[in-house]
């Protein structure tokens, strides 16, 4: 276990985040921080499907999509999820069949999972995906998080990229890298944009000039944008970062709202002939990560294939295969050499591979991302312990059992605890066991005066 004891203030702590504080008024929540409401008391749904789906006649564009294409859609304010498990089910309804929708949603104040679920329990229509998403929900982790659903015959439908944290901060990564290396590589353009944050007046932080000038850089010819809003300071905002924006007619009580189109560069021939946007440059210091994308843009599967996309594999293990997978599922052919006469024999072939955790209390790059590839690989190794089990109730492929990290020396106690602390939002993740507790869980004597338990984790067979 990786851990480092180093003086830090709060900001840099790897750690969980704060919740939203929820009242709950007659079924139906409020965030307490902004005095306001999620949704409305009144055909919510119906309000979410004019506000941004026909406000951005996702029906339409999707018609007239490949086959085997993508859409992307950057929301600002996750919330209940119910604009995103809306449009989820749209696309499974109206979206291309071998197409990805590519949500990405951001949330500085996400629900707990206790609320959420209750929220969720208002739309039954939305129950198949709601349910999907309760399964994959990550705790209040600051960063990125990687959810799919619909996952079936090896094709991911929806992915939906969940960032937990500040909204200005969290585009500033989605802009592609400016290295001079990178250059050569597709920006990330968004299709179209839910501005759903609460009200500017009681939320001003989601809608300042900086923010909007990031949905500019991440906008190409004819990306969208709708909102509830008709507020004229964003009226002005997007304005002045080069939208066409219109007011339209709300929904329900709601006189007015804004939609608009980025029409930048509309004068230089079709999205395929157009040079993408240069995006501005970041603080060294914090670089964004390279985010690319295989099924963002408009090429197809097929058209990949084509260009002849071979990858070669040393090594059938754990990581030579799931790498596989990864890029089969983006529309690579890929060969797997190994010189063992079966997969997972050589450093791989354990009898029993344990999840096992590498946390720090500093928010380095290196322990943020140790934490992320853990959170993802809880859900990506759940989809086996979840049918682990044949006729003789036996476990073949491995179990969600539990892991206990005990101590190596008298110093890690106390790292411990300001790990279980940093993390107190996040109890189903990992918690602080007492010696008693340690020996009543795991049912042998141990010495340890504490140990980190993570609930959600265990062990897989690799091979």
């Amino acid at each position: 276990m990786t851990i480092q004891n180093k003086n830090s203030d709060k900001q840099n702590k790897l750690g969980s985040i704060d919740t939203a504080s929820i009242d709950w008024q007659d079924g139906f929540p409020r965030a307490h921080q902004f005095a306001d409401i999620y949704f409305s008391n009144i055909d919510s749904l119906g309000e979410t499907q004019h506000v941004f789906i026909e406000a951005n006649k996702l029906r339409e564009r999707w018609a007239s999509l490949p086959e085997e294409s993508s859409f992307s859609i950057i929301e600002l304010g996750f919330g209940t999820s119910l604009n995103f498990l809306a449009t989820a089910q749209l696309w499974l309804e109206n979206g291309p069949a071998e197409g990805v929708l590519q949500f990405t949603s951001i949330e500085k104040f996400p629900l707990a999972h206790e609320d959420l679920t209750k929220a969720l329990a208002a739309w039954p229509a939305l129950t198949e995906l709601g349910t999907q998403l309760l399964a994959q929900y990550p705790p209040p982790v600051p960063g990125f998080h990687r959810i799919y659903l619909n996952d079936q015959s090896n094709h991911r439908r929806i992915a939906l990229t969940l960032i937990l944290g500040d909204a200005g901060h969290a585009l500033h990564q989605l802009l592609s890298c400016d290295h001079p290396v990178f250059k050569h590589h597709r920006h990330f353009n968004v299709d179209a944009w839910f501005l759903d944050g609460f009200a500017p007046a009681k939320n001003p932080d989601m809608w300042t000039d900086d923010i909007f000038q990031s949905m500019a850089d991440l906008s190409s010819q004819a990306t969208t944008f709708s909102t509830f809003t008709a507020a004229g300071s964003v009226r002005r905002g997007l304005q002045k970062a080069g939208y066409e924006v219109t007011k339209v007619a709300g929904y329900g009580s709601k006189r007015d709202m804004l939609i608009g189109e980025f029409p930048q560069g509309s004068q230089q021939g079709s999205a395929s002939e157009r040079p993408s946007p240069m995006p501005r440059k970041r603080n060294a210091k914090f670089p964004p990560p390279w985010h690319i994308n295989a099924a963002q843009s408009t090429e197809t599967r097929q058209d990949k294939k084509s260009d002849s996309k071979h990858v070669a594999i040393v090594g059938g293990g754990i990581a030579g295969c799931t790498t596989a997978r990864a890029l089969a599922q983006r529309g690579w052919q890929v060969t797997i050499y190994e010189k063992a006469s079966t997969l997972a024999a050589e450093a791989s072939g354990n009898p029993q591979g344990v999840i096992y955790p590498r946390l720090s209390v500093e928010a380095s790059p290196l322990s943020q991302f140790n934490l992320s590839a853990l959170l993802f690989a809880t859900h990506f190794y759940g989809r086996f312990w979840d049918k682990t089990k044949n006729t003789d109730n036996a476990f073949i492929v491995g179990q969600r059992c539990g892991v206990l990290v005990l101590p190596e020396k008298d110093g890690d106690h106390h790292i411990f605890a300001e790990i279980a602390d940093n993390f107190q939002h996040c109890r189903k993740f990992v918690s602080l066991l007492n010696s008693a507790d340690i020996q009543a869980l795991s049912g042998i004597p141990l010495d340890a005066k504490s140990a980190l338990y993570f609930p959600s984790l265990g062990w897989i067979e690799p091979r």
